[in-house]
């Protein structure tokens, strides 16, 4: 009688400790999930935050450009060579108020191209609230008036009177207006566009944003090994891997669907 006593009583204690380590492994492994979806999540949110961030600290340009196709109006010599002068030309609403614009150092610029049968031609022009960087454009002044030879970015000639070795000159007037001079024909695009007062401040915000994201994964991720929290390291590797994986995916899908064409 005795031994059926202590038989039950060994069977109810084992019973007993059964069921203490599988309440204690259901709570490590719901440790484990709670850890593996709050490192998962970080990687997520952290990364959409960057995003978000990068889009607002995104630059706004505002352009503007010809109201009508410019006109050969006159002549005028540079270094004993005549150019035609095109205009004035009347730029689209609001470019008296936006240059030049409250910035600093190449916030907004010029660009200027020809396209005939004789060859091609891109220049352009940048600057700040002062105007055109006087270290970067040779000016002329010619009646009073400055003209800045532009920098000639790309040039193809066809024809030997299209010579890539001629400048083009734009002056900005008071009143709103531009001019150019040149021997290369009419100009076929004529574009002024700056960025905003806080372009330079933003271009910083968004280096540190690509900086701090993939600083915040990694101290996560070394904290973790640390602290002996592998499901957390874990579900921050797949929380990072899902937000850098999906942004491609969509963009690929874009490009397959011909979205971006």
């Amino acid at each position: 009688m005795e031994s059926e006593v202590d038989s039950l009583a060994t069977i109810i204690e084992s019973g007993t400790q059964s069921g203490a380590v599988q309440k204690t492994e259901q709570r490590d492994a719901s440790s484990r999930t709670y850890s593996f979806f709050n490192g998962f999540f970080l990687g997520v949110f952290s990364g959409s935050a960057l995003f978000f961030l990068l889009i607002l600290f995104r630059d706004h340009s505002i352009l503007h450009s010809t109201v009508y196709t410019p006109k050969l109006e006159s002549n005028i010599e540079f270094n004993n060579t005549t150019y035609g002068v095109y205009g004035p030309m009347i730029m689209t609403g609001g470019f008296s108020d936006h240059y030049p614009p409250d910035c600093e150092r190449k916030c907004w610029e010029f660009l200027f191209e020809v396209n005939t049968a004789k060859g091609n031609v891109t220049a352009e022009i940048w600057g700040d609230s002062a105007g055109p960087l006087s270290e970067s454009f040779e000016s002329y002044v010619e009646n009073g008036n400055t003209w800045h030879r532009m920098d000639l970015l790309h040039c193809e000639s066809y024809a030997p009177e299209f010579d890539c070795q001629e400048g083009v000159f734009l002056k900005i007037n008071t009143g709103g207006t531009v001019e150019i001079a040149t021997n290369y024909g009419v100009p076929t695009f004529i574009e002024y566009s700056y960025s905003d007062t806080y372009g330079e401040t933003k271009s910083l915000l968004r280096q540190l944003n690509f900086a701090f994201w993939p600083m915040l994964i990694l101290t996560g991720i070394v904290w973790g090994m640390k602290t002996e929290k592998k499901p957390f390291v874990s579900g921050l590797m797949c929380g990072s891997a899902v937000w850098i994986t999906l942004p491609i995916i969509v963009y690929i899908n874009a490009i397959l669907s011909g979205g971006l064409r």
